[in-house]
């Protein structure tokens, strides 16, 4: 995980989500409907799988980023990347771990072709959210960055909970979408990216999502029925404002990918749920992209790296 542990006095926004439903409910004319994110432009397994949405100039479907595990691995095993989006996670992971053997499941057939793979990675195509159908229980099961397209959470977790073998770990690593500045920064609540931030929030809610239930995947992982239960946060500054040289570049690396994600995170839900035209959502990304560029404001967003294990006496594990 490639960003800072968040210091514990650091300052926290104070737009709340009941704010935002207030201000931008009268914008709401669309029945719900599944919000789909970033851009698919990788080559894909299977033609007959290539069907993505296009709306305003944009394709969409899974959202990504993050790194290998935080748990412990032994480095022998069968391995579940869930919600792999270009596969770059299991085809790292496939490498680093030989022994491994590691499929990667997403809705969109965005990953490499088959010759350019390790031999040890496969990926299928699947909703992470429908029952999961695997033959073979894991040793572990990965899961990041999915806070957008996630209806039920818990639910998800649950299912990894029965995938895994007794003993074996579960990891999630995801963001939550709700903007932190650090202490003594200059930043002024109110602000476009702030509204920008509620905006995304509280269309992601009209849509049965919640953009921030990162912060609850503790809990609902010791509800599940997982042990040793630990959660690390960090911190993904928005740009180079750190004064730290290796943390600044890494900002510098978040601002690039969050100015690249603009257009694919807002045009949907904004002009499905707020009922914008695409030159409404243009005007209010002017103003986002001008302070996501400032190093005044010492923005960054929250990632939480969540993991336990499965207890190693389970009466209701069967097969592997």
């Amino acid at each position: 995980m490639t960003t800072e542990r968040v210091p514990s006095n650091s300052v926290q926004s104070n737009v709340g989500d009941e704010d935002i439903d207030a201000r931008y409910d009268g914008f709401h004319h669309g029945a719900i409907a599944d919000l789909r994110s970033e851009v698919a432009s990788i080559q894909t397994l299977d033609p007959d799988f290539c069907v993505f949405i296009e709306e305003n100039g944009r394709t969409y479907h899974a959202y990504k980023p993050g790194c290998l595990l935080l748990a412990q691995f032994p480095g022998v095993g069968r391995i579940l990347d869930v919600g792999t989006g270009t596969g770059i996670w299991a085809i790292e992971f496939a490498r680093q771990y030989p022994a491994a053997q590691v499929i990667g499941v997403d809705l969109s057939p965005m990953q490499p072709q088959r010759q350019f793979l390790p031999t040890n990675v496969q990926f299928q195509v699947a909703d992470l959210e429908d029952p999961w159908t695997f033959p073979n229980r894991f040793d572990v099961v990965h899961c990041r960055s999915v806070f957008p397209c996630l209806n039920d959470p818990a639910g998800l977790i649950k299912q990894a909970h029965d995938a895994l073998l007794p003993g074996g770990i579960f990891e999630m690593q995801d963001m939550s979408f709700r903007f932190n500045y650090d202490e003594g920064g200059t930043y002024a609540f109110g602000t476009a990216l702030a509204d920008w931030a509620g905006m995304l929030r509280f269309t992601a809610r009209r849509a049965g999502k919640d953009w921030t239930c990162a912060e609850r995947y503790k809990q609902d992982m010791q509800n599940a029925g997982f042990q040793d239960v630990q959660e690390t946060v960090y911190r993904w500054p928005i740009n180079g404002w750190p004064t730290d040289a290796a943390e600044r570049r890494r900002g510098r690396i978040s601002q690039e990918n969050l100015l690249s994600a603009l257009e694919s995170l807002s045009y949907a839900p904004m002009t499905r749920y707020l009922n914008m035209s695409k030159e409404e959502v243009d005007a209010i990304l002017i103003d986002v992209e001008k302070e996501i560029n400032d190093t005044k404001i010492p923005a960054y967003l929250p990632i939480y790296v969540v993991h336990g294990r499965k207890p190693c006496s389970d009466p209701g594990v069967g097969g592997v």
